[in-house]
């Protein structure tokens, strides 16, 4: 079994009888009919559609909920998902301090963890899982923990980008529409209103939006830097290097880019810098 610890989470308790609405409201997905015990993903979003949060939200009961947030700068996130709290009966808490949040990939031994949530997700291109355990949990476990495989962050990221998940804030963020993400099991298109809806659902209805995510790996050992420009073999720029990774065993680089949406050019090769590339299918 292997497992990592995820850094920088920003770990809110949302509760309180408007609870549940107020997150159904704030947030693109469905919480409202989210069945006890289970998580959803869902973003935070401004008017214009962009993201200022996205959330693995766990419903536990009809007036309490946990929300995990994998970074981004902590009193902007939070500032943000407050904004629209005028009169609500909701009591939030920044409970970052008193947890830490674990990902097991393989068998995972939970009758020893006294644990606060368990949450299916892909954090690689194999199955895992995302445990929420309090500090004390935590150092009791650790010790048997040792023996598993350990990821750093560097590998975190790299396992992450090889299956082609985005994350918040590095790909994900306030300078583009949630919905270039393509993380559509984030988005209820029937649960009524929310902060950015009428955005999001004119560019679905549209069919797509103007730029979209794509991955992008890259014939190099050496480090591409995010902002560089994306071209087509005729030398039209075709989008902009958003982050990347070195894998050092297969003398590639990966990298996410925002890229115009436009089907006929993802079949063609792409390079930057002069470095050749080529659009790749998520392994997700």
């Amino acid at each position: 079994m292997s497992h990592f610890v995820v850094p920088s989470t920003i770990v809110l308790e949302v509760k309180g009888r408007d609870a549940i609405r107020y997150l159904n409201a704030r947030l693109t997905n469905d919480i409202k009919n989210l069945p006890i015990g289970d998580t959803c993903l869902a973003a935070a979003l401004t008017p214009q559609g962009k993201t200022e949060g996205l959330f693995s939200v766990t419903k536990l009961s009809d007036e309490r909920a946990i929300l995990v947030c994998d970074g981004g700068d902590r009193n902007q996130v939070i500032s943000a998902f407050k904004r629209y709290l005028v009169a609500d009966r909701v009591e939030v808490s920044d409970i970052s301090s008193e947890t830490t949040l674990l990902h097991f990939i393989g068998e995972i031994r939970l009758s020893s963890y006294q644990y606060i949530i368990k949450n299916p997700r892909k954090r690689s291109i194999e199955e895992g899982a995302d445990i929420l355990l309090g500090h004390d949990s935590y150092k009791i476990i650790k010790a048997d923990l040792k023996k598993d495989s350990f990821w750093d962050d560097q590998e975190v990221k790299l396992q992450r980008m090889r299956a082609g998940i985005p994350s918040f804030p590095e790909e994900i963020n306030e300078q583009r529409l949630f919905v270039e993400a393509a993380f559509f099991d984030a988005i209820s298109q029937t649960k009524g209103c929310y902060v950015g809806q009428e955005v999001v659902e004119r560019v679905l209805s549209h069919g797509k939006p103007p730029k979209v995510l794509r991955l992008i790996e890259f014939s190099t050992k050496k480090e591409i830097s995010s902002g560089q420009t994306v071209c087509l073999p005729n030398g039209d720029a075709i989008g902009t290097v958003l982050s990347s990774v070195l894998d050092p065993e297969n003398k590639v680089v990966y990298a996410f880019a925002s890229i115009k949406n436009d089907p006929s050019f993802f079949a063609e090769p792409v390079s930057t810098n002069e470095i050749a590339g080529k659009f790749i299918v998520p392994m997700k």
